[in-house]
């Protein structure tokens, strides 16, 4: 029963990372930030992700090793690095 529970939770939690880039995506085209911005971005994201998978002690501790890659592709994703 654990097993299927935290498969739902993983596949809510892609399927809201999914609406939330789509949404970012959108906003960075319509934007045009300055390097200053970028940085100031990637900053608040780093501190609020943390702070976020922090509250999750049933995820990996693997966890903060895959959070500035992740970050650094969705970023590049929206063309903000």
């Amino acid at each position: 029963m654990r097993v299927a529970h935290c498969f739902f939770d993983a596949n809510k939690y892609a399927k809201d990372a999914d609406i939330l880039l789509n949404e970012a995506r959108k906003v960075a085209l319509k934007e045009n930030f300055n390097l200053y911005d970028k940085q100031e971005i990637k900053s608040l994201l780093e501190v609020k992700l943390k702070k976020e998978l922090e509250s999750k002690p049933f995820i990996n501790e693997k966890k903060f090793e895959l959070m500035n890659k992740e970050i650094e592709t969705a970023l590049k994703e929206m063309s903000l690095l």
